[in-house]
């Protein structure tokens, strides 16, 4: 028998290729997902079929419906807060979780368009097929995109004309979005350590008439 000179106390174990979801870049290049220029978070709702396991076959047998709503994607991944030391013109403060919203709109896109379909849940290292896209999206695309840009809206509600509105009542309300209700007048700040963007803005009706409704969009631009 030929010897091998191979240390009994090694073994050498077929994996699949899944089990590692890091793209490397060998000289030749290597196969990388087709990214899209703008990714635009605004109130639209992203639709997608799965197996109850999570998994996606090209022949389904139990698959359903699953739906991210993005709006529901940015009120959960947010706070506000208004400071109203300045009892006229108080500020609304948005922290905003720009990377979790990115993170969770991708995955969603993935599963839409069955980026990973027929890869089973044994196939990964976890024995969870989520768990790997989000694997690859954090170890690939995150990095691709810019820190986001926001658009706000603001609706002003009249106090005194109406009852049932309070001082200093804020709501998010998706459906105050349209052009006529955009402002440009706050700031921005970004924490990338906590992956938080800070919005300030600063209430231009007198808070003694008017309350207001708040909503934003989100825009990531590829690098």
């Amino acid at each position: 028998m030929r010897r091998t000179y191979i240390s009994p106390e090694y073994q050498y174990n077929n994996v699949y290729g899944t089990f590692n979801m890091k793209e490397l870049s060998p000289f030749f290049g290597s196969k990388m997902l087709k990214i899209e220029d703008l990714l635009k978070i605004d109130n639209n709702s992203i639709l997608y079929y799965e197996e109850p396991s999570g998994e996606q076959l090209s022949k389904p047998i139990s698959e359903s419906l699953k739906v991210l709503s993005l709006d529901n994607l940015k009120l959960n991944n947010h706070t506000s807060e208004l400071n109203t030391k300045n009892i006229n013109n108080p500020i609304l403060t948005l922290n905003i979780n720009y990377l979790d919203i990115l993170r969770q709109y991708l995955f969603a896109i993935l599963k839409k368009n069955k980026t990973f379909i027929d890869v089973l849940n044994k196939y990964t290292i976890n024995n969870s097929i989520s768990s790997i896209i989000y694997d690859y999206i954090n170890f690939n695309i995150l990095n691709k995109y810019n820190t986001p840009t926001i658009d706000l809206f603001i609706s002003y509600n009249d106090i005194i004309g109406n009852n049932s509105n309070l001082k200093y009542n804020i709501k998010f309300n998706p459906n105050i979005m349209n052009n006529s209700n955009i402002r440009n007048k706050f700031s921005v700040s970004t924490d990338t350590i906590n992956n938080i963007i800070t919005l300030n803005y600063n209430q231009e009706q007198n808070a003694n008439l008017y309350n207001f409704d708040y909503y934003f969009n989100i825009y990531y631009y590829k690098l």
